[in-house]
Protein backbone atom coordinates (compact mmCIF):
# COMPACT_ATOMS: atom_id res chain seq x y z
CA UNK A 1 0.00 0.00 0.00
CA UNK A 2 1.43 3.26 -1.09
CA UNK A 3 0.73 6.33 1.20
CA UNK A 4 0.64 9.30 -0.56
CA UNK A 5 3.15 12.29 1.07
CA UNK A 6 1.53 14.84 3.07
CA UNK A 7 0.42 17.76 1.69
CA UNK A 8 3.27 20.97 1.77
CA UNK A 9 1.05 23.31 0.10
CA UNK A 10 -1.39 26.03 1.31
CA UNK A 11 -4.01 28.14 -0.65
CA UNK A 12 -4.52 31.48 0.71
CA UNK A 13 -7.70 33.18 -0.45
CA UNK A 14 -8.63 37.34 -0.21
CA UNK A 15 -5.50 38.56 0.21
CA UNK A 16 -4.92 42.42 -0.29
CA UNK A 17 -5.11 43.19 -3.71
CA UNK A 18 -2.02 45.35 -3.55
CA UNK A 19 0.15 42.45 -2.06
CA UNK A 20 3.55 41.29 -3.66
CA UNK A 21 5.34 37.76 -3.49
CA UNK A 22 7.59 39.26 -1.05
CA UNK A 23 4.60 40.64 0.74
CA UNK A 24 3.37 37.20 1.41
CA UNK A 25 6.72 35.33 1.81
CA UNK A 26 7.67 37.95 4.94
CA UNK A 27 3.51 37.00 6.30
CA UNK A 28 4.82 33.45 5.89
CA UNK A 29 8.26 32.54 6.25
CA UNK A 30 7.32 32.26 10.10
CA UNK A 31 6.08 29.36 10.16
CA UNK A 32 9.07 28.02 8.31
CA UNK A 33 10.95 27.40 5.01
CA UNK A 34 9.00 28.51 1.96
CA UNK A 35 10.43 26.95 -1.20
CA UNK A 36 7.74 28.73 -3.89
CA UNK A 37 5.18 31.39 -4.03
CA UNK A 38 2.63 32.03 -6.69
CA UNK A 39 0.98 35.49 -6.22
CA UNK A 40 -2.62 35.63 -8.52
CA UNK A 41 -4.85 38.90 -8.90
CA UNK A 42 -8.30 37.64 -8.74
CA UNK A 43 -11.32 39.17 -10.72
CA UNK A 44 -13.11 40.50 -7.62
CA UNK A 45 -10.10 42.78 -6.67
CA UNK A 46 -8.39 40.44 -4.51
CA UNK A 47 -5.58 38.51 -4.48
CA UNK A 48 -4.38 34.52 -3.52
CA UNK A 49 -1.45 32.65 -2.85
CA UNK A 50 -0.51 29.62 -3.10
CA UNK A 51 2.81 28.54 -0.49
CA UNK A 52 5.18 25.79 -1.06
CA UNK A 53 6.63 24.78 2.22
CA UNK A 54 9.82 22.47 2.67
CA UNK A 55 7.72 20.35 5.60
CA UNK A 56 3.87 19.21 5.53
CA UNK A 57 3.93 20.33 9.28
CA UNK A 58 5.11 24.06 8.61
CA UNK A 59 2.09 24.12 6.24
CA UNK A 60 -0.55 23.07 8.84
CA UNK A 61 1.28 25.40 11.38
CA UNK A 62 0.55 28.28 8.64
CA UNK A 63 -2.82 26.95 8.50
CA UNK A 64 -3.51 26.64 12.36
CA UNK A 65 -1.83 30.48 12.66
CA UNK A 66 -2.94 32.48 9.51
CA UNK A 67 -6.70 30.98 9.13
CA UNK A 68 -9.04 33.74 9.52
CA UNK A 69 -6.35 36.72 10.12
CA UNK A 70 -6.63 40.28 9.13
CA UNK A 71 -4.42 41.43 6.68
CA UNK A 72 -4.47 45.01 5.47
CA UNK A 73 -8.44 44.84 6.20
CA UNK A 74 -8.78 41.42 4.33
CA UNK A 75 -10.19 38.14 6.47
CA UNK A 76 -7.28 35.65 5.17
CA UNK A 77 -9.05 31.85 4.61
CA UNK A 78 -5.99 29.27 4.21
CA UNK A 79 -6.65 25.85 2.97
CA UNK A 80 -4.42 22.99 2.26
CA UNK A 81 -3.74 21.52 -1.07
CA UNK A 82 -3.82 17.77 -1.43
CA UNK A 83 -1.09 16.58 -4.07
CA UNK A 84 -2.58 14.48 -6.18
Amino acid sequence: VKTSPLPTKVQVRNLPPTIEETDVRALFTNFGQINGVEVTKETDGTASAVIQYAKSEDARKALRNADGQDVGGSKLTVSMISEP
